[in-house]
Formats: C-alpha cells, structure tokens, sequence
C-alpha cells in the first residue's frame, strides 16, 4: 500500500508548531487526527452547554445527554483503550520509549471525568422531565444550579483532556520520528 509522506491539514493542536503550507508528516497527522476529532466535539459540546444556557429546552437537554452517552464517552474510551492496548505497545516493541511522564496513567482520570459530566447532564434530564418544572421559581433554581454544575464539570473534562493531548503531543510526535516510518 503506498502511503503519503506528507499530509496537509489544518490542526487544531496547541503544541504542535504550524506550518504555512499546513503540511505535516504522515506519522504525525496518523497520530494527532483522533486528538483533532475529540478537540473539535469537545468545541460542539461547549457550544451546547452555552445554547443550553440561554435556552434550556428539556429536548435540548435531552440531545446533549445522548451526545455525551452515545458519542463522546465511547468516542473518548475508544481512543484510549487503542492508545494504550495497540498504538503504545506497538511502538515500545520498536524500540520507541516515551519519558515516564505519567501520560498513560491520565487516561483513567480522564474517563472518571467524562462520566461526571454523564452523571451531571442526567441529573439536569432528571430535573427538566419533572411535570411543571418550568412554573416554580425554586425548580427553576434548581434546574439553573445543575446547568452551572453541568458546564462547571464539562469545562473541568475538556481542560485535562486538552492538557492532556498537549503532554502526548508533545512527548510522542518527536519520537515517532525518531522511530522511522513503518511499512505497510
């Protein structure tokens, strides 16, 4: 299979240097594409918490919960568990040993924060599907502290989780360079 050597994209990635002509080794882009996936949903779920804010629909709320259960959560598992069960082996099998930074033992952590934000959106689900939540001023309340909970949580998860893709983005680009290409 021939493979490009070069790659042009437009990365969202805080660490990674851009380039004018947006072109990147294919070793590199093969790497940080899931990162750009999750960053760019990430973005999308930020997006929502605030059109929630301004306009809490219970289907609004409803969507959101099933974007986080059905699609960042397993997105973000999956990326992880590859990570950690075939990207990571198989470049330790060449040879390819990242600094102990503690970057794997991250993901763990990372996870546990998706599911605070799964557990804070379904609580939030909870509250708008109660009947007359919308008529008493102190349901109202309620409803208004879980969404300020709701974002409070999900802006906690996407900052690690970007903090975290600037440690491997900064750790394992280098190194898969380092590694050589691998033929297919």
């Amino acid at each position: 299979m021939q493979v490009d050597k070069v790659t042009s994209i437009r990365l969202t990635s805080r660490v990674v240097i851009p380039n004018s002509k947006g072109q990147y080794p294919f070793n590199v882009i093969g790497f940080l594409m899931p990162h750009e996936m999750i960053r760019r949903e990430l973005r999308r779920g930020e997006l929502a918490i605030q059109d929630l804010e301004l306009h809490l629909k219970t289907w609004k709320v409803k969507a959101f919960r099933e974007w986080i259960v059905d699609f960042l959560l397993p997105l973000i598992q999956t990326h992880h568990y590859i990570e950690d069960n075939i990207i990571f082996p198989f470049y330790l099998s060449l040879n390819c040993v990242p600094p102990d930074d503690g970057t794997a033992d991250d993901h763990v952590t990372l996870l546990g924060r998706v599911n605070r934000v799964k557990i804070s959106v379904e609580k939030l689900v909870k509250y708008v599907e109660e009947p007359h939540h919308d008529q008493h001023s102190e349901e109202k309340k309620r409803i208004r502290d879980q969404v300020d909970h709701l974002k409070s949580e999900y802006d906690d998860m996407m900052k690690h989780i970007l903090d975290h893709f600037d440690e491997e983005e900064t750790v394992w680009p280098p190194l898969l360079s380092k590694c050589g290409e691998v033929s297919m």
